[in-house]
């Protein structure tokens, strides 16, 4: 088993087909995660319904799939959502605003950070 810190985002198409072929599936089923990932936004295996049950879960066992946290959620007058987010090393906070006709992001880096 792979550690749970393993993000599904760490994995390129050759190191997925890798892990398929590990497990003992067929080798286009890393194209197919990749496609839910990539192009269909899926946050959890769950989500991935061409791929079987046992796979999913195993995918969920081996992968971490969802780094950040909301923090606070806001939504303005006009319907602009602002998310604060915490992410998984806990050092940086996003503010996101998912509005579909543009999307933009704020990333705000602790002082303490030298870069």
């Amino acid at each position: 088993m792979i550690h749970p810190e393993n993000h599904i985002f760490d994995q390129n198409p050759d190191s997925l087909a890798q892990y398929c072929e590990q497990q003992g599936w067929p080798a286009f089923r890393a194209k197919q995660i990749l496609e839910w990932v990539y192009t269909k936004l899926a946050d959890s295996p769950e989500q991935m319904s061409n791929l079987p049950k046992d796979a999913r879960a195993q995918l969920a066992a081996d992968f971490t799939f969802s780094s950040a946290q909301i923090i606070q959620h806001q939504t303005a007058t006009d319907a602009t959502q602002k998310l604060l987010m915490q992410w998984h090393d806990g050092d940086h906070l996003a503010v996101l605003n998912p509005d579909p006709s543009r999307q933009t992001e704020c990333v705000m880096i602790p002082s303490t950070d030298t870069r």
